[in-house]
């Protein structure tokens, strides 16, 4: 399952057209890895990208609870931009 996942976070990534799942799902399997039977139509892409969509994005709330993003805005606000936005993530 972890392939298949792998295989259309590359393809919502690349903006690839969900039609070229089966295709990367068929290349997989000739290089050895074994993808199982189920989940090989293009529209269970549609549905694992939703879910590493969804996944992505609950991390990004938590990050940004977790680095006290509304107090930081508020310092931006006040401060005029000059925070730097990559010193809050890192």
């Amino acid at each position: 399952m972890k392939h298949k996942f792998e295989i259309c976070y590359v393809i919502a990534r690349e903006g690839i057209a969900f039609l070229k799942y089966p295709v990367f799902h068929a290349l997989a399997e000739r290089q050895g890895v074994n993808l199982g039977t189920s989940y090989r139509r293009n529209d269970c892409a549609k549905q694992f990208i939703y879910y590493i969509a969804k996944a992505q994005k609950n991390h990004l709330v938590e990050v940004l609870k977790e680095k006290n993003f509304d107090g930081w805005l508020h310092r931006l606000c006040k401060q005029g931009a000059r925070d730097n936005i990559y010193n809050i993530f890192h």
